[in-house]
C-alpha cells in the first residue's frame, strides 16, 4: 500500500533550482516526488537525480522512464537502482514490457513502479501488468499536458478509471486544492501535482492546504 497522497513531479522549466525546490518541499511534508526531465542528457540527468536522492532520502523519490533512456521499463528501474531511487515511472507505452514490476523487484526489492495512463483500457492493462499505482489524466486544463496533445478528459472520467482497477490512482493535470477535493470526491487516491506546487508564491501554505484537503501528504 502506498503512504503518500501527494505526488510531486518536477519541471525544472518552471524553478531555477530542483533541489531547492524539493529542500523546502520536504521540510513541509512531502513524503513523494517524481524527476520527470527527459529532456537532459544522461550524464546531467545522473547528476540531477543523485541531487534529488539525497533530499528525498528517507521518503519515495521516483524517476522517470525518459530521464535516462526512453525503453524499456526495466533499463529505467536500473537507472533508479544506480541513483538509489526507491520508484520509478513509465509512460503508457511501456505497459507490456518484459520487465515487469514483479521482474524488477527481484533486483531492487522495494521498487515501486508507476505508470502513466490516459484512458480505462491502459488502465486496466497497467494494473494487469503489475504496477503499483497509475497517474490518470489530464483531468483538468494543464499546458504541459495540451503542449504533449492531451485534452482535459474530466473528473466522470476519473471515476471511470478509479472504479475499473483496484490500485490507487491519482489524478493529474491542471490540480489545485479545490481541484483535488473533487479529484478525492470521485475516488482518487490522491495526485500527482507540478505548475500548482513549483509556482505557488508560498509553497507551505500550499501544501497545508493539500493536506487538508487530502488528509495527508
Amino acid at each position: 500500500m502506498l503512504d503518500f497522497k501527494l505526488y510531486a513531479v518536477t519541471d525544472r522549466w518552471l524553478v531555477s533550482d530542483l533541489r531547492q525546490y524539493a529542500s523546502e518541499a520536504v521540510k513541509h511534508g512531502l513524503r513523494a516526488l517524481r524527476m520527470r526531465e527527459g529532456d537532459l542528457e544522461p550524464g546531467s540527468s545522473m547528476r540531477l537525480a543523485l541531487e534529488l536522492q539525497t533530499v528525498m532520502r528517507g521518503n519515495r523519490f521516483f524517476v522517470s522512464a525518459g530521464d535516462y533512456v526512453p525503453d524499456p521499463a526495466g533499463q529505467a528501474a536500473g537507472f533508479a537502482g544506480i541513483v538509489f531511487a526507491n520508484g520509478y515511472h513509465v509512460p503508457e507505452r511501456g505497459i507490456g514490457s518484459e520487465w515487469t514490476p514483479t521482474r524488477i523487484r527481484g533486483s531492487f526489492p522495494g521498487m515501486q513502479c508507476g505508470v502513466s495512463v490516459h484512458s480505462l483500457d491502459a488502465a486496466q492493462r497497467a494494473e494487469a501488468w503489475g504496477a503499483d499505482f497509475l497517474t490518470f489524466g489530464a483531468v483538468f486544463e494543464t499546458p504541459s499536458k495540451r503542449a504533449m496533445g492531451f485534452e482535459p478528459q474530466g473528473i466522470k472520467k476519473l471515476r471511470e478509471v478509479v472504479d475499473s482497477v483496484k490500485i490507487p490512482v491519482f489524478a493529474i493535470g491542471g490540480v489545485t486544492p479545490a481541484a483535488a477535493s473533487q479529484c478525492m470526491e470521485e475516488g482518487a487516491w490522491g495526485v500527482a501535482v507540478v505548475r500548482d506546487l513549483i509556482l505557488a508564491p508560498n509553497l507551505g501554505e500550499r501544501m497545508a492546504e493539500y493536506r487538508e484537503v487530502l488528509g495527508s501528504l
